[in-house]
């Protein structure tokens, strides 16, 4: 991440320079440049992530819990459904299954997320640009 070049940058500044040097050196020795002008590239880009994407330790405690909840309420759903058997379902015992499989694989991402924030020390996590932190 940039903090890593900067620290590098900061703590190699003359071993840099000697390569900037002997690299100009090299380029004007094979005439590859006519040494009209010189650029620096210091763009700067705002980092890109949609929210849905990017966690909290508070987020992912609130999402797991609340996979819990719907996880449990499906469950109870299915003990009625066996009681009632001759109702009609809301949903099929098949249908449901297939929504707790999801929540379950949701909630074992959900896990590993908050595991590696708490392992890693960070206060948020972005799948889609690591580099991204949320405002706030």
């Amino acid at each position: 991440d940039f903090k890593t070049i900067a620290d590098f940058r900061a703590k190699n500044t003359e071993a840099i320079r000697s390569v900037f040097k002997e690299f100009t050196l090299l380029c004007k020795g094979l005439d590859l440049f006519g040494a009209e002008t010189v650029a620096i590239d210091g763009s700067k880009f705002r980092a890109s992530n949609a929210k849905k994407r990017s966690f909290t330790e508070k987020k992912l405690t609130k999402s797991l819990k609340e996979i819990e909840s719907k996880i449990d309420d499906y469950m109870a759903e299915l003990d009625q459904n066996d009681q009632n058997e001759a109702d009609i379902p809301k949903l099929s015992a098949k249908e449901l299954k297939e929504k707790i499989d999801v929540l379950k694989t949701r909630k074992d991402s959900y896990e590993g997320l908050l595991k590696e924030m708490q392992e890693e020390n960070k206060g948020d996590i972005s799948l889609t640009d690591p580099d991204a932190r949320l405002n706030g």
